[in-house]
């Protein structure tokens, strides 16, 4: 299943589509919004900017956090996938609790 996340900012809209989780990342829509995106993204702290960085596939969850933590949650709305997302949250708070990383 793919997932597919809806970036609003002002009068700007991308979207990043990923066919699957972990993938690389598909952008379409606003050349500016998606450049800044993908800047953000190079210098987002965490896995996702590791990953973006070094062209290796990222997780849904890591891309839309990061779009979150640069945007804000208003700005950010999750088409396709969300069941993707809860599981890779889910297996995250596992791993938390078990204090294994």
């Amino acid at each position: 299943m793919s997932v597919k996340i809806e970036l609003k900012y002002g009068s700007e809209i991308a979207f990043a589509t990923m066919p699957e989780s972990p993938s690389v990342v598909i952008w379409s829509g606003n050349e500016d919004l998606i450049e800044d995106a993908e800047f953000t993204l190079d210098f987002s702290y965490g896995a996702v900017g590791h990953n973006y960085v070094s062209g290796v596939e990222t997780t849904a969850l890591d891309l839309a956090t990061a779009l979150v933590h640069s945007y804000g949650q208003e700005n950010v709305n999750v088409l396709e996938g969300v069941n993707i997302l809860e599981k890779e949250e889910k297996e995250v708070a596992e791993i938390e609790k078990k204090g294994v990383t």
